[in-house]
């Protein structure tokens, strides 16, 4: 028989009620009865369209401007998070030129503005508030004034971190939102070619595969296949997380089965490794939580997936093949396509030069070859040096303070640690949405173990998203 997955409505794939947390459908509140309110959606619909109209004629940026601030000044803080995490994937293109600021950095900053100056519930305690304005002078200080929205970035996703689990924000419906954004600004990217105003913003990525042929790699609405995956990855993972500890939406499959299309089609290596670790933590925790029954489940899943990416991308799976051929006698620096160079060459960089051990380079700065880091933890050493680096972890530790880490959460947090070690995302605005998504995750896992009926201590820890990692003594204790 077959899931009811091929078989539902629009209601059914959304989900008849929306939980405030993983809790009981009796803890839910009477005004949230669905994934998103229906000015949510009507909001993402207009938004959508927009961006779309975009493509096509300028003037569409300036009725993004104007619609984006709708939400924010009327909606309600759950309600802004989750148009604002829609957006962000498809924020590249709401700009006239390739290197201007894009109108959802508005949106974005507008959003923690309200919350700071507007929000009653608004509350940082002073060592984290000095924490982060120390931060700031810092990142000012030795990156330059012009490098402020930079800086911005990083000051305002720390207080993002800290701050969100204190609203009542669904995280199933922060990360279904996120993956409907990833999905339409995907479809936007086919359009490129066909759309003079998007080839104009993005810059097509490709790789050699004979003597004067070159072959794309997909990209979305970015330039670079590696960062384009990170949040398709990212997706995932946290959809996995989310499979495995509430009642399954028809719409988590069909977000898994759409992104890994197109994250195939990226031909990216990093994507594929860090993928088939997602699948195995996936694997593991249907096995744990269900046993064969659930197992067979999986397994009739992954057949479908395969099928779907076998149909839709197979080009795409010759070229993974080509690339892998490419690399069986090819030294480590070459699969990594000069990387490993690149980081030796930043590491000199650091010891051979006291004052960028000490206290960075700044941010968005580059050794003398024009190199970036592509390494988040190699950008924490160059831009920040070692004393920026203790505040940003210290910052880092204030902004997740009160946090309860399980053993389902190391699902996105372990592909975050393994994509950052080849990519630079320490000023990404992506990075930070990453991190709160995270921490909305762990909110709402302790919720529903904070929630759920007694159970014996073995029973207990079958439940393994209700499991803390600490170690048997300290749980006995």
């Amino acid at each position: 028989m077959l899931p009811k997955i091929f078989s539902v409505s629009l209601a059914d794939i959304f989900g008849d009620k929306q939980r405030p947390y993983f809790g009981d459908a009796s803890q839910a509140s009477s005004s949230s009865r669905r994934l998103f309110s229906g000015r949510v959606v009507l909001m993402m619909i207009l938004l959508t369209a927009t961006i779309f109209g975009r493509a096509y004629y300028d003037i569409f940026c300036y009725v993004f401007l104007v619609l984006g601030f709708i939400p924010i000044i009327f909606f309600s803080t759950e309600e802004c998070f989750y148009i604002i995490v829609y957006l962000l994937t498809l924020a590249r293109v709401m700009k006239f030129g390739f290197d201007d600021m894009s109108f959802y950095t508005y949106h974005y900053y507008s959003f923690l503005l309200r919350i700071l100056v507007f929000d009653s519930d608004f509350e940082i305690d002073r060592v984290s508030f000095v924490a982060f304005v120390l931060m700031g002078f810092y990142g000012l200080m030795f990156s330059g004034i012009y490098r402020w929205t930079l800086v911005l970035t990083i000051v305002t996703g720390m207080l993002l971190i800290k701050l969100i689990d204190r609203y009542n924000i669904n995280a199933d419906s922060a990360i279904v939102a996120y993956g409907l954004g990833a999905i339409a600004a995907s479809v936007l990217g086919l359009m490129r070619d066909s759309s003079p105003a998007l080839s104009r913003l993005i810059i097509s990525s490709s790789m050699k595969v004979d003597e004067d042929v070159y072959a794309d790699r997909f990209a979305g609405l970015l330039d670079n296949p590696n960062y384009y995956t990170v949040d398709i990855v990212f997706i995932i993972a946290c959809i996995v997380v989310l499979l495995l500890t509430i009642k399954q939406r028809p719409i988590h499959y069909i977000l898994i089965i759409v992104l890994t299309v197109f994250g195939v089609m990226s031909v990216s290596k990093s994507f594929l490794i860090s993928y088939a670790l997602v699948i195995a933590f996936w694997f593991i925790g249907t096995l744990r939580k269900g046993g064969a029954s659930r197992a067979t489940k999986f397994a009739f899943f992954a057949v479908i997936l395969i099928g779907v990416i076998y149909y839709f991308a197979f080009d795409s799976i010759n070229l993974f093949l080509f690339r892998f051929e490419q690399d069986e006698n090819a030294s480590l620096n070459t699969i990594s396509t000069g990387r490993v160079d690149i980081w030796l060459s930043y590491l000199k960089e650091v010891f051979e030069n006291p004052k960028i051990f000490l206290v960075g380079k700044g941010l968005w700065s580059r050794i003398a070859d024009g190199s970036a880091p592509h390494s988040t933890y190699l950008e924490i050493i160059f831009y920040l040096g070692f004393f920026g680096g203790l505040l940003f972890l210290f910052c880092m530790k204030k902004s997740f303070e009160g946090m309860r880490m399980r053993a389902l959460l190391m699902i996105p947090i372990s592909v975050l640690l393994l994509r950052m070690f080849a990519i630079g995302l320490l000023t990404s605005d992506n990075t930070w949405i990453y991190l709160a998504i995270i921490k909305l995750l762990a909110d709402n896992l302790e919720k529903q173990a904070q929630s759920a009926p007694k159970l014996a201590p073995q029973q207990e820890k079958r439940l393994w998203f209700s499991y803390p990692l600490k170690k048997e003594k300290e749980l006995q204790t």
